[in-house]
């Protein structure tokens, strides 16, 4: 089975294509999360939030469309 990372490679893959999508997993004292690094911002999300997100994108929607919907979303968080 595949693990969330794994997961969540896929899913970036699918839905920015090659585009320069950095993603790395990080524990914090409040929970694990999800640090996203793309050219224009950086943020996170907590691992099964940003997956849930990523399955309800098209494919190839790009990475606008990523960083749109994750300005949407309640659980986003914001990284230094």
């Amino acid at each position: 089975m595949p693990t969330i990372e794994d997961q969540l490679e896929a899913e970036i893959r699918r839905v920015v294509g090659p585009a320069a999508v950095q993603l790395r997993l990080e524990d914090q004292p409040d929970g694990r999360y999800v640090r996203v690094e793309t050219a224009e911002a950086v943020w996170g999300m907590p691992p099964d939030d940003l997956l849930e997100m990523l399955k309800e994108m098209p494919d190839r929607a790009g990475v606008l469309a990523l960083r749109q919907a994750a300005d949407q979303h309640p659980r986003k968080l914001c990284c230094p």
